[in-house]
C-alpha cells in the first residue's frame, strides 16, 4: 500500500484507493495530512449487526479499545451488554466521526448509504464519481452491473470472496436475521443518527413522508 501510494503521488494524476473500514476513524487525519478524499457508506444498523453475526464478530474487542482511547464514554460502555447493544454502539461511534468528518471537511468527505445503492447503484455511483471527479464510463457501469446483479441474497456464513448479490432484494434480508428485541435496542441506539445521515426514517422511508404518516396518525387519533 505504501509503495503503490508513493507512486501516486509522484505519477499524478494517478489515484490510489485504500478500501480499508479501518482507517475510518482516521479519515480526518488522512484528509489533512494526505489531501484524501474519503467517501463513508452508511450501512442499517440492522445490517450491521446481521454482518456482525454472519462473520462471528465480536463487536465488545473493538468497544474496550474504543473506551480507552475515549471514542465512547464509560457509561456508554457499561451499558452495551447484549450483542445488539454492543453491535449498536460500535455502529454509533464509528458513525458519529462519520458525520463529523462530513460536517468538518464537506469538499473532502462523501456519505453513501448503503441501501440507496442496492436500490440504485447506477445512479449512485455516478454521484460517487462525479464527486471525486472521476467519469462514469461506460466500462465502469458494465463492471457495476455485473457485481450487482447476482442471484445471492443471504450470503453463507463466515468469510466470503467474490460473491456477486442480488443488490435489490438484499436490502431488507437483515429483518430476517435479527429478532425484534434486537432490532428495538438497536433502534434505541441508532435511529436518530441513522436518520440525520441518511435522510430516511428506520424503515427507509423520507423524513417528510413518515412526518406525514405521524401527522395523519395524530389527526385520526384525535
Amino acid at each position: 500500500m505504501l509503495r503503490q501510494y508513493v507512486l501516486a503521488r509522484v505519477l499524478r494524476p494517478r489515484r490510489i484507493v485504500v478500501k480499508c473500514p479501518y482507517l475510518t476513524l482516521s479519515a480526518q487525519y488522512l484528509i489533512e495530512q494526505h489531501d484524501f478524499r474519503v467517501l463513508f457508506t452508511v450501512r442499517h444498523p440492522g445490517a450491521f449487526l446481521a454482518s456482525l453475526r454472519r462473520v462471528h464478530w465480536d463487536a465488545a474487542v473493538w468497544l474496550d479499545d474504543l473506551a480507552k482511547q475515549g471514542s465512547c464514554t464509560p457509561d456508554e460502555r457499561a451499558m452495551a451488554t447484549t450483542e445488539a447493544t454492543q453491535a449498536g454502539l460500535l455502529w454509533l461511534v464509528v458513525n458519529r466521526h462519520v458525520l463529523a468528518t462530513r460536517q468538518r471537511f464537506p469538499d473532502s468527505a462523501v456519505l453513501l448509504s448503503h441501501e440507496h445503492f442496492c436500490d440504485d447503484p447506477h445512479g449512485q455511483m455516478a454521484r460517487v464519481t462525479r464527486s471525486l471527479g472521476i467519469v462514469y464510463s461506460d466500462t465502469m457501469r458494465e463492471a457495476v452491473t455485473r457485481a450487482t446483479g447476482g442471484d445471492v441474497v443471504i450470503p453463507p456464513a463466515d468469510k466470503a470472496h467474490f460473491l456477486v448479490r442480488n443488490t435489490v432484494a438484499m436490502v431488507g434480508e437483515w429483518r430476517d436475521r435479527v429478532s425484534a428485541r434486537d432490532e428495538a435496542e438497536l433502534r434505541m441506539l441508532c435511529e436518530p443518527l441513522y436518520q440525520q445521515l441518511v435522510g430516511t426514517d428506520w424503515l427507509g422511508r423520507p423524513l417528510s413522508a413518515a412526518s406525514s404518516d405521524r401527522d395523519t396518525a395524530r389527526v385520526a387519533v384525535n
